[in-house]
């Protein structure tokens, strides 16, 4: 004990000289650069820099940011529930309403009256698409298929019971190559894509905005299990319209999917991963988001959003890493958000932009490494649940402006629970590093590092048991936990139910 506090104490007195080696950094700047120094020579002086970094508030500048260093995460091929799975998942089935279902892993049965549409080029690809009727499932051989046009048009719809499938046999086995501007442009219901890794391939980023762009009459759509790299928005979601009037591709499920970029986005349009606008009940699970930078304009991006006065939108058991293999660099980089940064009225669900979501659920989610802001943004987002969450390096979660309410429960963050311009929530059994007291705060005992074993390196092994384990609150539990595994009636504290089943997490090297 002794021995801590005298550490704290050289921490203080070496971040003291600091300010007066560097008095044109701000304090942000400086714990920064202090704990840069420290490096791993020091781990005790680290950690408690890196505890003062998480619960101050002082967050390095955007320019600063440039320079912080982190250590390596696992990818999405280390997480065995998340990302694609290498068994892939069986046939597509669908409730009522057409509202699509989610299928256990295993091997992908046609049922009799459906039809299979072999393919193994590029020309009988296209034309299979644009041909495609009701139960056709499209198989692409294995191998690499170019497409280069301003987008790939399909043809006919499916059906609830006969939706249009478009597969490979095995993930990783079919390459695609797009030099396209919107993608696969989805406008009728019930098409599923699936196994297929995306890449862009366009010279310019202005140009490889979209993997798939879901449009009006699209409801049902289905995205899993696909490898999704190097687009603006690898899906794009909105509502058409026209003479026919206002229509919007609800009740969407994109499941199992990896979504992530190699390099910073050298682009002023939105850089959101997964952009979902004025759609209802679309529901986001079980897939690994990260690595989305913009690097123009206002560099400021979002790993996924639901916005546009749609609702019911779930985000579900996703693993968000928004500083994964790119290292920061200046721009600004947000979790998951319900509003993102808010849609004009004329491109709004009515026309009415006055809430861009109602209803929605966060929940199970693991988002890490956002140390400039939030891993959850509420923008005008109505009777929002935000259940058994890890925020880990972020700077929390806000709610903002009138509109926006939550309920806030069994959360684990770094940072803190804001509310901005009239914004209001309720929260009730959280753990969060902005809290507890003073001492706390010195002793580094209230941060993701306290709670786990090293989470900025994905690694989730619990320590802090008599704070987390049956502590939940039982009325505001998810029926899953981040692994499939059920909740115990006195239930855990954030994304996962340690002890209920198997866990879903890497194996530590």
């Amino acid at each position: 004990m002794l021995a801590g506090l005298l550490a704290n104490v050289m921490a203080v007195v070496a971040f003291a000289a600091a300010t007066l080696l560097f008095p044109d950094y701000s304090l942000g700047d400086l714990l920064q650069r202090l704990r840069q120094r420290l490096g791993n020579a020091h781990p005790t002086l680290t950690a408690t820099v890196d505890g003062f970094i998480r619960v101050s508030g002082l967050q390095p500048t955007r320019e600063a940011s440039k320079s912080i260093r982190l250590p390596p995460f696992p990818g999405p091929e280390a997480w065995p529930r998340h990302g694609p799975v290498a068994a892939g998942f069986q046939r597509m089935d669908y409730g009522a309403g057409g509202v699509p279902l989610e299928s256990p892993e295993g091997s992908f049965l046609a049922g009799a009256d459906e039809r299979p549409v072999l393919v193994a080029d590029s020309k009988a690809f296209l034309s299979a698409l644009r041909q495609a009727r009701p139960g056709q499932i499209i198989t692409l051989a294995p191998g690499d298929y170019h497409l280069s046009q301003r987008r790939l048009e399909v043809g006919g719809g499916g059906l609830a019971g006969k939706p249009i499938v478009v597969r490979a046999d095995r993930p990783g086995t079919v390459q695609i190559f797009l030099d396209t501007l919107e993608g696969f442009y989805i406008d009728r219901p019930f098409w599923v894509f699936e196994n297929l890794t995306l890449n862009g391939a366009c010279r310019s980023d202005d140009r490889c905005e979209h993997a798939f762009h879901v449009v009006g009459d699209a409801v049902g759509t289905v995205i899993r299990n696909n490898l999704i790299v190097d687009f603006n928005a690898g899906l794009k979601v909105n509502g058409l319209f026209d003479r026919r009037g206002d229509r919007f591709p609800d009740h969407g499920l994109v499941h199992n999917n990896a979504f992530y970029n190699t390099r910073a986005r050298q682009t002023v349009s939105p850089v959101t991963l997964l952009n979902i606008n004025g759609a209802n009940g679309w529901v986001v699970h079980a897939n690994f988001i990260a690595d989305f930078e913009k690097g123009k304009g206002d560099r400021t991006s979002y790993a996924a959003f639901m916005k546009s006065n749609s609702s019911d939108g779930v985000f579900d058991g996703n693993l968000v890493v928004c500083h994964w293999k790119l290292p920061p660099s200046g721009g600004v980089r947000v979790g998951l958000s319900l509003g993102g940064g808010g849609t004009a009225a004329a491109y709004s669900r009515n026309h009415d932009n006055r809430v861009e979501h109602t209803g929605g659920m966060i929940r199970n989610n693991i988002i890490a490494r956002c140390p400039i802001d939030v891993g959850i943004y509420l923008n005008r987002a109505a009777q929002t649940r935000i259940f058994n969450n890890a925020l880990i390096g972020t700077r929390g979660i806000d709610v903002r402006f009138e509109s926006s309410s939550a309920d806030i429960r069994n959360n684990l963050l770094d940072g803190r629970i804001a509310d901005r311009d009239g914004g209001r929530h309720e929260a009730g059994h959280n753990l969060s590093s902005q809290s507890c007291g003073l001492i706390g705060r010195v002793l580094g005992s209230c941060s993701s590092d306290h709670w786990y074993k090293a989470p900025l390196e994905g690694d989730l092994r619990i320590l802090a048991v008599d704070e987390i384990i049956e502590q939940g609150d039982p009325a505001a539990a998810t029926v899953l936990d981040f692994c499939g595994n059920p909740r115990r009636d006195a239930p855990d504290i954030g994304p996962i139910e340690y002890g209920s089943g198997p866990l879903c997490l890497p194996v530590p090297q």
